[in-house]
């Protein structure tokens, strides 16, 4: 009773009436007791409404009608309570409905955590309060529930901000202007836009992983260049977009038939922003642009490509799965009650492409559709024909197997260069390594067309030599370059030596005269000036020191092989081939890999055996006893 002293006399008012209807029943009880309990409070409640019970107490407080509900709950609180039980629920409770600041920052902490029903962030409240770290009462969760209603609306874009980023974007960020003008191309094949999706349509093939043949279905990646000026594109399609995919197979095509772009605009992908990739556009002085995450409106030329592919091609092909997840439902519900209903089983037969049935229709479309039909811009045809400019072509398809590579940092140790679990050697390294020492790092680049071969630079980026998978070799002919590479080692080891005899010869003084006369200071001389020649410049177009070096590496690696074939067809008969070879070897002359596994394959035949007996040609014994 001393809570329910202190509370204002209005609520003492209303609480006294709510006792004075329950006096009121009681009597009423008292004075029918054929009735049943249920019975007995519905007539109560009837007659009090229709003004037929009075109680003066309630009407002077506003009560002149009540449910049948809210007359249970005033007796269970009354059985409870007592008097204070009838108070007002606000009154009863003493809580504040105010938000606190710390609520609200709670509320913010489970909104980061990806919560927004109003019900469990009043959970998180009860568990914060229940922890005692918030101090003040709660509010109650009908007045929470009104609050954050508000609140929500309130901060509407920071919410989506945090949980909806495509839809912050697109209703909060501003939508004037273009883009794409800072981007903007002067001529067809200046800037490309670069990105990557997975195409719409489910593809099927074979292929064998561990000595298995595999069938795989899925979703090819579709990667694509547009041109900025025409929209004209190449594609490249793959299982798993990598770094090789959009260097060799995408960039490769776009330098061959169109030329060297001067700038390439894409995303933060791992792909695009890989060493190897950034290495090859640097090769190439092509500048690479990244745009902002989250803002495919800076790339709004390529994803309008996209569109217009899956919309007009992708729709089209055997496979095709939908452009959405409600799409993509529709198609299959299509396909499990065409069985069902009508009975039509070809209907669910799935005819899937090929990945190379899928290549050539997409090449199809681009040429006889795309490139041809009027776009919003233009026809791409008629836009690349009458472009004021084309950029510098890459004439010699044969630099790129060298300019595409990647390229990496290795240390060469006496065994060669580490590179993908095996060593890669060559006489002009052991020279090198000798020169440099045991701390000589080397800049490697991969030939992307040979993996037997790599190139290798010095760390200021100056070519030294070409290098070879040692695992390529046989033994033999491994063991022959290994005492090769030994005795041109050792040899350069004496010649040094005995030019250091000489040094020694010609300044014999003893370290112990130097020791009595080198601290005394001689005439200083005047030193000659040295004379700078400036080399007169070369200007060509689109060329650089890049291109020049593996111009030449190709040059070079093209003669060998031209050499190799003239020599292959000197020989008109397998014994001519054979007393060639058979002369190297006897003038201590190394021979080839492909030599010595020819020798071998000859010296089992009839012809060799009896050619041997009758003393024209040594066992193949003896020949390896010289070769080692």
């Amino acid at each position: 009773m001393r809570l329910y002293m202190i509370v204002p006399d209005q609520h003492k008012k209303e609480a006294d009436a709510k006792l004075a209807i329950i006096k009121a029943y009681e009597t009423f009880r008292q004075r029918s007791p054929d009735l049943r309990e249920g019975e007995a409070k519905s007539l109560f409640i009837k007659l009090f409404n229709q003004g037929k019970i009075s109680v003066p107490e309630a009407y002077e407080v506003g009560i002149n009608h009540i449910t049948l509900k809210t007359f249970y709950k005033w007796l269970e609180d009354y059985n409870l309570n007592g008097l204070y039980g009838l108070l007002p629920k606000h009154i009863q409770k003493g809580r504040k409905s105010k938000i606190t600041q710390q609520m609200i920052k709670i509320v913010w902490a489970q909104i980061g955590q990806g919560i927004i029903r109003g019900k469990r962030i009043y959970e998180a409240l009860k568990a914060y309060k229940a922890k005692g770290e918030i101090k003040e009462d709660l509010p109650s969760y009908a007045s929470f529930a009104r609050w954050f209603k508000h609140f929500k609306s309130e901060n509407d874009a920071k919410i989506k901000m945090i949980l909806e980023p495509d839809k912050f974007r697109s209703e909060y960020l501003p939508a004037f202007g273009d883009q794409t003008q800072q981007y903007k191309a002067d001529y067809y094949g200046q800037a490309l836009m670069l990105d990557a999706t997975k195409a719409d349509v489910m593809c099927r093939w074979k292929e064998v992983i561990n000595g298995k043949m595999v069938e795989k279905t899925k979703r090819l990646t579709l990667t694509i260049f547009i041109d900025i000026y025409s929209r004209d594109i190449r594609f490249a399609l793959s299982e798993r977009e990598n770094s090789y995919i959009v260097v060799d197979n995408l960039l490769r095509k776009w330098l061959l038939e169109v030329g060297v772009p001067e700038r390439i605009i894409t995303d933060n992908g791992s792909v695009y922003k890989s060493k190897h990739f950034q290495q090859v556009c640097s090769r190439f002085n092509i500048e690479l642009i990244y745009t902002q995450a989250y803002s495919p409106q800076e790339k709004a030329i390529v994803e309008r490509a996209f569109g217009t592919i899956a919309t007009q091609f992708f729709e089209s092909l055997e496979g095709y799965i939908g452009h959405s997840v409600a799409e993509r439902k529709a198609i299959e519900s299509r396909k499990k009650w065409a069985t069902k209903l009508y009975k039509d089983e070809n209907f669910t037969l799935e005819i899937l492409l090929s990945p190379e049935d899928f290549k050539n229709k997409l090449e199809e479309y681009l040429e006889k559709r795309y490139r041809k039909e009027k776009h919003s811009f233009g026809v791409i045809k008629d836009l690349i024909a009458t472009s004021p400019k084309l950029p510098s072509k890459i004439t010699d398809e044969r630099i790129l197997d060298i300019l595409l590579g990647e390229e990496h940092k290795r240390k060469l140790t006496n065994k060669g260069i580490r590179l993908h679990n095996t060593y890669y050697i060559s006489d002009k390294l052991v020279d090198y390594y000798l020169e440099k020492g045991k701390e000589s790092w080397v800049l490697v680049r991969e030939d992307i067309s040979d993996i037997r071969r790599i190139y290798v630079y010095d760390i200021k980026g100056k070519f030294i030599c070409e290098a070879f998978d040692v695992k390529g070799l046989s033994k033999e002919v491994r063991a022959v370059e290994a005492k090769k590479s030994s005795k041109k080692a050792l040899k350069k080891a004496r010649k040094e030596r005995k030019e250091i005899q000489k040094f020694t010869e010609e300044y014999s003084t003893s370290p112990y005269e130097i020791m009595l006369t080198g601290w005394k200071a001689d005439d200083k001389q005047d030193k000659p000036q040295t004379k700078i020649v400036q080399f007169p410049r070369q200007t060509k177009e689109f060329e650089n020191e890049e291109i020049k070096t593996a111009k030449k590496l190709a040059n070079e690696k093209q003669e060998r092989q031209e050499v190799a074939e003239q020599e292959t067809q000197i020989f008109l008969s397998a014994i001519e081939k054979a007393r060639y070879i058979i002369d190297l070897i006897e003038e201590g002359q190394p021979i080839t890999a492909e030599d010595y596994e020819f020798l071998k394959e000859y010296s089992k035949t009839a012809e060799y055996k009896e050619l041997n007996q009758m003393g024209v040609f040594p066992t193949l014994d003896e020949l390896e006893i010289k070769i080692a």
